[in-house]
């Protein structure tokens, strides 16, 4: 289904979309039933009118993409009928110092199940003739799969063992609980390997998508649209009314070499294709710094 808004878009992507891991630690999908005519009723009509969700955003606002997804996230938990949040952002203190946060403390209304979600959407890409998930790396080299995964498991969802954690879930009435995790986002393949890659840890059906190197921009389409897309409009498909805000291949290949002068933060890039009265995404993909993952700039400017 397309929303005529970009933020509904990205709410529907979140809440939507396939999971990346296949593992029994993902949130049951019977957690989240709800009427899907329901569901679609309540997207329409924020589509329609939106205003809500944007505040809701706004008043919620970072520059972090996580914390974007996780707000869209808080506010569909809001409106489910079958669920009530009672908890969102909850520290965990040892005295006065942090031991952790936990994103969500749910409760399902029909099972009177109570529950902790660890949230998160991410975006990496897997270096060639690799499986490990260290080499799945972000596109400015400084960040992998694999480290993430090792902080979602051996702490973020164990920290329902910490005493601290136990302390305060019986005096709330939440103890004991189950911790899940719900992960989002795309991983990147080469064009040699999209095709070929499985590993037993992932979802058969996670959402996949190409990356090359800037060397390689050549073999981009000669007649297709494109435009390089701000991380924190990442989460869901491309949509443009005007084509002149989308530019031509040679003119995508000049930007990124004046980029990639500078910059080795690899790029999102969208393809475009022309539907009736729109240009609509057609596929997306990184271009990355010739020497990705081994980046000699390491950049703190732009994140």
């Amino acid at each position: 289904m397309t929303f005529s808004n970009k933020i509904v878009r990205d709410l529907y992507t979140s809440i939507t979309s396939e999971y990346v891991l296949n593992d029994k630690l993902i949130l049951p999908k019977y957690f989240l039933e709800i009427d899907e005519l329901v569901f679609l009723n309540w997207l329409i009509s924020i589509d329609e009118s939106p205003e809500k969700l944007i505040l809701f955003i706004e008043e919620n606002h970072s520059k972090r993409l996580g914390r974007y997804f996780e707000n869209l996230l808080h506010y569909y938990f809001i409106f489910h009928p079958n669920i009530e949040v009672l908890e969102f952002g909850k520290q965990i203190f040892n005295g006065k110092i942090t031991i952790g946060e936990m994103d969500f403390i749910l409760q399902n209304k029909t099972t009177k199940e109570i529950i902790h979600l660890e949230t998160a959407v991410k975006y990496f890409a897997k270096k060639k003739g690799e499986s490990d998930f260290k080499y799945f790396i972000c596109p400015n080299g400084t960040r992998n799969f694999g480290d993430k995964l090792d902080k979602t498991f051996g702490k973020q969802l164990k920290i329902t063992e910490r005493e601290e954690t136990k302390k305060f879930l019986k005096e709330k009435g939440y103890f004991p609980m189950k911790s899940y995790h719900f992960i989002k986002g795309i991983l990147f393949y080469h064009p040699d390997e999209i095709e070929i890659f499985q590993h037993s840890d992932l979802n058969p059906n996670h959402k996949k998508s190409w990356w090359i190197y800037q060397n390689e921009i050549d073999s981009i389409s000669e007649i297709s649209k494109y435009k390089i897309v701000h991380k924190l409009k990442w989460l869901s498909d491309e949509i443009e009314e005007d084509e002149v805000k989308l530019i031509s291949k040679q003119e995508l290949i000049n930007l990124l070499k004046s980029h990639f002068e500078i910059i080795s933060q690899g790029q999102l890039i969208v393809e475009f294709e022309k539907s009736e009265f729109l240009w609509k995404e057609k596929s997306r993909g990184f271009v990355l710094d010739d020497e990705w993952p081994h980046l000699k700039q390491q950049i703190n400017i732009i994140r």
